[in-house]
């Protein structure tokens, strides 16, 4: 019998038709062929040690700021020609693909995967006419990302959005930070978020039942919190605020092998698939998901809170666009980018 997640796997493979590898467009190809061309093109033939930055485009997303996204990541230093994988859930035209490779000097592959965006699990009926989009895309980073073929070849991985913005050049990114405090290694590291260290977002309301899920889920499992310093304020923000605290912007570096852990990866199935309303119909986040799973399961010396040099997080409700900083790139101004 086939498995949900194969079914999702067999569907973003199904759907790279049509998609751009490079600026060529690809017609179908089978399994063994397609993997063996991301193995061979992704990362210019680093091998596993080459990061991988990762977007999804979907309904929500701003192509204009994505476009402005891509320009500042010339200021990721480390790694000039580690590669961006765009796993878009809406159709791209060819002329959209073009104009968002522009945007950038690196190496760009366009996945196509709106199939997946119609595939709920099992136990879950949408309500005709409700756009899913962000659900979706949060799913996808939370449980479908990280067995993919396509990432197969890389151990680290980078997420930005049209929100991100790299100010001036780091000379880390895009991998783990260095300068590390004692009792760290940049080896040992699972994940980063650029959160400011001892800042929490104000208690996110979308967290119904979240809490009582996870916690029945814990002692079903016999889990103790290996980082009780963020269990201790997931306990504090439930117990004085019902609600629960979460990373206050999606930019994060994480370690593949972290995620495919069998007890992180059986954890975030349980939260996306078997309790797949509460996940649809409250909006549940991968920020507060990504904070409960490092309080369970990355170790105190895994898990990296500082704010990433040169990092700034566009606020599109207030009208921040920070233009001075965040729309100047080496090449020029973007193209007209619509939808």
């Amino acid at each position: 019998m086939i498995s949900y997640h194969q079914l999702v796997a067999s569907a973003v493979l199904l759907l790279v038709s049509p998609i751009r590898v490079f600026g060529q467009l690809l017609m179908p190809l089978d399994r063994s062929v397609e993997e063996d061309l991301f193995h061979r093109n992704l990362g210019n033939g680093s091998g596993t040690n080459m990061p991988l930055i990762v977007t999804v485009i979907d309904s929500t997303t701003d192509l204009t700021e994505l476009c402005y996204t891509f320009q500042t990541l010339v200021r990721a230093k480390a790694f000039p020609t580690a590669s961006i994988m765009a796993f878009h859930g809406l159709h791209l035209s060819d002329e959209l693909v073009d104009s968002l490779q522009s945007c950038t000097n690196r190496d760009a592959t366009f996945v196509d995967i709106t199939l997946f965006y119609n595939i709920f699990p099992e136990g879950f009926t949408p309500v005709p006419g409700v756009n899913y989009d962000k659900q979706q895309t949060e799913r996808f980073f939370v449980t479908e990302l990280w067995e993919l073929p396509h990432v197969e070849a890389h151990d680290v991985i980078v997420r930005v959005t049209d929100t991100t913005c790299l100010t001036y050049d780091n000379y880390d990114l895009p991998d783990f930070s260095s300068n590390l405090p004692d009792g760290f290694t940049k080896n040992g590291l699972m994940y980063q978020t650029q959160t400011v260290p001892g800042f929490h977002v104000l208690p996110y309301k979308y967290t119904k039942n979240l809490f009582d899920i996870t916690y029945n889920y814990m002692t079903a499992n016999n889990i103790t919190p290996l980082n009780p310093v963020l269990w201790e304020n997931i306990e504090k923000y439930h117990n004085d605020f019902n609600s629960l605290p979460k990373w206050d912007n999606t930019f994060e570096i994480v370690r593949k092998e972290f995620m495919l852990r069998r007890d992180v990866a059986d954890y975030h199935h349980f939260i996306t698939n078997t309790h797949a309303g509460y996940f649809y119909n409250t909006n549940w986040s991968s920020e507060v998901l990504r904070y409960l799973t490092l309080s369970l399961f990355g170790a105190v010396d895994e898990t990296f809170i500082k704010h990433v040099s040169g990092y700034m997080e566009k606020d599109f409700l207030k009208g921040k666009f920070y233009p001075g900083v965040c729309r100047l790139g080496p090449f020029g101004t973007p193209p007209p980018i619509t939808s």
